[in-house]
Parts: C-alpha cells; structure tokens; sequence
C-alpha cells in the first residue's frame, strides 16, 4: 500500500531549524537546491526541527527541474511530528507578508509539504495565504494543518491556481472581518481527499474556476460549506456535525461515538489519482472513515510507535494517541 506522504529516490536530506542545523532560512535552502534534479537523480528534502515553537519564515519554491521521480520535499524530522492538533509538531507563522504571497508558494512540479503546521497568522489587511499552488503539476499537500488565520482582508487557508492534490489535511478558524476561504481553487482541478474543513468564515471551499475532486472530507460549521461551481464528491459530509473528540481543543480526530463520519467513506487505496492508505497519524485506513482522521481504539500504554522514513515518528500516548 501507498503511504500519502510521498519519497523520492536517492533522498538528500538535509535539516531546518535552530543555528545547530544545516539551515536556519526556508530561502537559503530553496536557493541551494535550486537544481537539476532529474540529471542529479536526486530528491532534495529538508527535514525541519520543532526548535521554536513558530517559525516566522516564508518562501517561494520554484524552478528547480523535477519529475514524478527526483522532486523537492519539506516535512518534519523523526520525532517532530505534530499529533493531529494544532498544538505541537513543526508550525510556521508570519506577519510580515505582502498581498497575494504565502507562507510556502507553490510554484514547481512534484513538490511535497508534509506534517507542516501553519498557525496563527494574523494581518490588518491585504491577503493572507498559507500555502498558495500556482502554475503546479501534481504538487501534495499531505497531513498538514491550517489553523487560525485571521485578518481584516481576505484569507485563504489553502490557495490552487492549478493541478494539486490535498490529502489528510486540517483546514481550520480561517477568519476575517472582510472574507475568509478553507480552500478557493482558480483554475484545472484539485483533488481535495479525506480533509476536515471547518469553522471558516466565509467558505469552506470555494470552487471558483476549473473542477474540485472531493473524496471522503468532512465540511461543517463554515459560514457556506461548499459554494456554486464545479464540485465532483465522493461520500462526504457535507453540513452534519460529527462527534469529535474535544473540539474545544481543537482536538478533530473522532472520538469512538461519532456515527457521521466512522465507516462512511470510500476505499482509495487503490484510486487513479493518487493512491494513498493512511490517515493523517499514519494509521492505516481500513473501514475508511470520512475527514482527516481514521478511528483506532487506543493501543496499550507506552505505544508501539510508527516507523517512516527509517526513523521512529511516534514514540508515546498523549490522549490515545500515538504522538
């Protein structure tokens, strides 16, 4: 089976971080991988390290040459991985954006942004963006999460301007005094699979040109769940209010009395897009539940811990959950 976090070949790992590790800019390392992948036949990754608890960074990830093979990743080292809240794991803020940019800008084929948390992003006005996919050829955005992004202008959560793929992500709290938008698509089509996509102020997600893939995500609580335009869906919850386990919280993942979203999605694991069989703690998906969360009763205490990329990712129990 297919995790939804992708790997390349012949990875070169490098860190991001505190002054311990190889980079400390975003910038710094796109600049330095800014090569020829498929004729180095290597995949760049930066590892980042929970070494602030935000990372006030940003920056715009082009023009490397790349395919299904040899790309560009970010995501968490080994043991930095946030639980399926907002509340830990590797986060990115900033304050300092000018209109239309993002914290990452998606602007190459077959980039990876894994784990990441973007959180508490605040402006007087202007927009405010996440993660912005422009001009992208299958670039993934998988189990990553999107929390309280507030303003007075108009803030998006995630913004596709092209082919993309949003996999096991939360999209949350996008608000603002003017509009705010989980998910705004401008163009071809996104596949938007097993996301949670909740309390934004204006649109949960809004289709405003090309065709929105929807699979198995849970949309509730936005001040419009899903606008007009093209929207193809695959056994969703569009509206109903599923149990979680402390939404208070801003725990989503499912607590063991939910009947909206446990059981109720379709099997992907082999779908023609993008193929994938995990949730968003890297549990396997078997009865193949709606949102960004696959139920598991809680394992014995201590845990068994998840292995990925050859390194130890979950080593305890923080609330049932592997962490």
């Amino acid at each position: 089976m297919a995790s939804s976090r992708r790997t390349g070949t012949n990875e070169n790992v490098q860190t991001y971080g505190n002054g311990t590790r190889d980079f400390t800019s975003l910038t710094t390392w796109e600049v330095a991988t800014d090569n020829n992948l498929t004729a180095l036949q290597i995949t760049e990754v930066l590892e980042c390290y929970a070494d602030s608890a935000t990372f006030t960074d940003n920056v715009d990830i082009s023009n490397a040459i790349t395919n299904s093979i040899y790309f560009r990743i970010i995501r968490p080292a080994a043991g930095q991985f946030h639980d399926g809240t907002p509340n830990s794991g590797v986060a990115f803020s900033t304050t300092t954006l000018g209109a239309g940019s993002a914290i990452i800008y998606m602007l190459e084929n077959y980039l990876q942004i894994q784990d990441i948390v973007f959180k508490d992003v605040s402006f007087g006005g202007g927009t405010t963006i996440g993660v912005r996919n422009r001009s992208t050829t299958e670039g993934v955005m998988a189990g990553c999460i999107f929390s309280n992004i507030s303003g007075t202008g108009t803030n998006y959560a995630i913004y596709v301007q092209n082919a993309n793929r949003v996999v096991n992500c939360l999209i949350q709290d996008i608000t603002s005094t003017a509009s705010s938008y989980g998910i705004r698509l401008n163009g071809s089509t996104m596949y938007l699979y097993n996301c949670t996509v909740l309390n934004n102020t204006t649109y949960g997600i809004f289709a405003n040109v090309g065709n929105t893939i929807l699979k198995n995500s849970d949309v509730n609580g936005n001040g419009t769940d899903l606008s007009a335009g093209t929207i193809t869906q695959t056994t969703n919850n569009i509206g109903a209010t599923p149990t979680y386990v402390n939404a208070g919280g801003l725990d989503f993942h499912i607590a063991a009395g939910d009947t909206v979203l446990r059981g109720n999605g379709t099997d992907l694991s082999a779908d023609g897009i993008f193929a994938f069989d995990d949730d968003i703690d890297f549990d396997t998906r078997s009865a193949w539940d709606i949102g960004f969360d696959e139920f598991v009763a809680a394992p014995p205490a201590g845990g068994v811990g998840n292995l990925i990329n050859g390194g130890l990712v979950n080593t305890g129990l923080v609330g049932g959950r592997l962490v």
